[in-house]
C-alpha cells in the first residue's frame, strides 16, 4: 500500500520551492522508521529517518499519522527490568 510521505530537499536542490516535497513509499518496504531532529540551514526540524528494504534512506518531515501513533504508543511495549526490578518509566512524547 502506497501511503504520502513529505521529505527533506537536500540543501543544493535551489531549483524546488519549500523545505520538503511529497513522495509515495510503499510501507510493505519500509524497514524502520526513526524519529530523528534534523539541521537545515541553521533550524532544527523534528522529523524521521525512513528506510526501504532496497536501502535508501529518506529524512522525512512529515510521515502519515497512522505511523506517527505507533510509534509514540508504550502501551504494547514491556517493561523494562533493571536489576530485576521493573521499571515503567513515564516517556514524553517525542513531539509536543
Amino acid at each position: 500500500m502506497l501511503l504520502r510521505f513529505n521529505v527533506l530537499n537536500p540543501e543544493d536542490m535551489q531549483q524546488v520551492d519549500g523545505i520538503d516535497y511529497p513522495i509515495l513509499i510503499n510501507i510493505d518496504q519500509i524497514v524502520t522508521i526513526k524519529p530523528i531532529t534534523i539541521m537545515y540551514q541553521g533550524n532544527i526540524i523534528n522529523g524521521f529517518w525512513v528506510r526501504t528494504i532496497n536501502g535508501k534512506k529518506y529524512k522525512a518531515t512529515r510521515i502519515p499519522k497512522s505511523l506517527e501513533q505507533v510509534l509514540q504508543n508504550n502501551i504494547e511495549l514491556t517493561e523494562v527490568k533493571l536489576n530485576q526490578n521493573a521499571q515503567t518509566e513515564k516517556q514524553e512524547p517525542f513531539f509536543n
